[in-house]
C-alpha cells in the first residue's frame, strides 16, 4: 500500500484557511500579528474584563484575519517590534515567519486571549478583501472606538488621498461628522485627556472646550481636571460664565418723587414707591386718594389738555394714531437667514450664540446637521434672505 500521498496532509495543515474561507478556524496566537487598527488605546481595566470573560467562556465571536507573507511579517517586526503575544510572554522573535496572519479587526479579542493565559488558539475567519476603511466602519458601527481613534482612522485615509466626502460615504456618516472628528486632533492636551481617560466622548462638547481653551486656558484646564463627566449644556453654561461672569445685584437707588413720595429701583428692575417723611405712598396699582390740589391722578386721565397723557406703564408721549409719527413708520426688514458655503457644502448661518469668540453656528442643507465652526473657515456668503 503506497502511503506517500499522505505527505500532502502536511501542506493541507499549513494552509487551513485557504481550504475553508469564511469558516471559523482555530489559529495559533503565536502566528498572529496585529493589523493597522484604528484603535490606539487599550484601557487595562477593560482588557482585564475581556480576558476574564475569555478565560471562562472562550472567544464567542471570531476575529477577522488575512494571510501575510514571511517578508511582510519581517517588515512588521522591524517597524513595529514584537507582537503582543511575544511581549507578554517575554519571548524573542520567531525564526520561522511562514504561516502568519494579520488581524483585520478583533485586536482586543486577540489581546484578551493572550491575557487569559489558558488559550493557545483563537477562532478566526479569513478575509483577504478587508482594508483599513472596513476596520473603521466596523468599529464605528459597534460604537467600539473613542472619538480620537476615529479621528486618527479618518486622518490616515485623508493622508492616503481619500476625500472627506468619500470617507463620509464609505463609513455611512455625514461630511460634518468627518470634519468635526478631524478637528479633535487639534484639541489642547487637557481636553484631549478627557477622551483618553473616558470622561467624555461628546464631540460637540469637547470641541467647545477646545475653542474656549484659547481664551481661558487655565480655567478650561481646571474644568477638565475637576469633572468626571460632562454634558453639552454644562459646557455651554460654564463657558458663558467665563465670558460674562454674573454680577451681584446693585443696592437699591432712592429717587425723589414730586408728590412727597420716594421711588426705589430694586433688584427686580421695577420702581416701587414708599412714603417719604410726611408723605403718602402712591402706586399705579392702588386706587389713589383725591389730591388736595385738585389735579388728576388717574393713570388714564390727562390734565385738561395742557399736559401729556401718561399710560399705566409710565411711558409718556402721544398715542399712536392719525397724525402721529408711529402711524407712518415703515416696518423694519428682518434677516431670515444667511446662506453660506462651508467645506464645499451649502449651509445656513444660524442666529445662535456660539460657545466662544470666533465661532459660529451653521446648519448644513444636505443633511440638516447643526454644528459650530470657525468663522474663518466659511468659504463664501452666497446670499442673505430677507423677510
Amino acid at each position: 500500500m503506497d502511503l506517500t500521498s499522505l505527505s500532502n496532509l502536511a501542506t493541507f495543515n499549513e494552509q487551513p484557511a485557504e481550504a475553508a474561507k469564511g469558516v471559523p478556524l482555530e489559529i495559533p496566537l503565536d502566528k498572529i500579528i496585529p493589523g493597522d487598527n484604528p484603535r490606539t488605546t487599550f484601557p487595562p481595566e477593560k482588557m482585564e474584563r475581556i480576558a476574564a470573560s475569555i478565560r471562562a467562556r472562550r472567544v464567542k465571536s471570531p476575529i477577522s484575519v488575512h494571510a501575510v507573507s514571511a517578508e511582510q511579517v519581517a517588515a512588521y517586526f522591524e517597524s513595529k517590534g514584537l507582537p503582543f503575544y511575544y511581549q507578554s510572554k517575554g519571548l524573542e522573535a520567531p525564526t520561522e515567519l511562514d504561516g502568519f496572519y494579520q488581524i483585520n479587526h478583533g485586536e482586543r479579542r486577540y489581546r484578551g486571549s493572550v491575557m487569559a493565559g489558558n488559550k493557545e488558539t483563537i477562532p478566526a475567519v479569513l478575509d483577504d478583501d478587508h482594508d483599513g476603511i472596513d476596520a473603521l466602519v466596523e468599529n464605528i458601527q459597534r460604537a467600539d472606538l473613542d472619538p480620537l481613534d476615529i479621528a486618527h482612522g479618518i486622518e490616515k485615509k485623508v493622508k492616503e488621498g481619500m476625500s472627506k466626502k468619500d470617507i463620509a460615504q464609505e463609513i455611512g456618516m455625514s461630511p460634518s461628522y468627518v470634519s468635526n472628528h478631524l478637528r479633535l486632533l487639534k484639541l489642547p492636551e487637557p481636553v484631549a485627556a478627557m477622551i483618553r481617560e473616558g470622561k467624555s466622548q461628546d464631540v460637540t462638547a469637547l470641541l467647545q472646550l477646545g475653542s474656549a481653551y484659547e481664551e481661558f486656558p487655565e480655567e478650561i484646564a481646571a474644568f477638565c481636571e475637576e469633572n468626571e463627566e460632562i454634558t453639552q449644556a454644562q459646557v455651554r453654561r460654564y463657558i458663558a460664565e467665563l465670558k460674562e461672569p454674573p454680577t451681584p445685584p446693585s443696592p437699591p437707588t432712592v429717587l425723589p418723587s414730586g408728590n412727597g413720595s420716594a421711588g426705589v429701583i430694586g433688584g427686580n428692575g421695577g420702581l416701587d414707591a414708599y412714603p417719604s417723611e410726611g408723605g403718602n405712598a402712591s402706586s399705579s396699582n392702588d386706587d389713589p386718594e383725591e389730591p388736595d390740589d385738585g389735579s388728576a391722578s388717574s393713570s388714564n386721565e390727562g390734565d385738561g389738555g395742557h399736559g401729556s397723557a401718561t399710560s399705566s406703564n409710565g411711558d409718556a408721549g402721544p398715542a399712536d394714531g392719525e397724525g402721529s409719527p408711529a402711524a407712518h413708520k415703515p416696518p423694519k426688514a428682518k434677516i431670515a437667514g444667511i446662506d453660506v458655503t462651508h467645506d464645499g457644502r451649502p449651509a445656513r448661518l444660524l442666529l445662535k450664540v456660539p460657545s466662544t469668540h470666533g465661532l459660529a453656528w451653521i446648519k448644513y442643507e444636505d443633511d440638516g446637521h447643526e454644528t459650530e465652526i470657525e468663522v474663518g473657515t466659511i468659504e463664501q456668503i452666497v446670499s442673505v434672505a430677507v423677510e
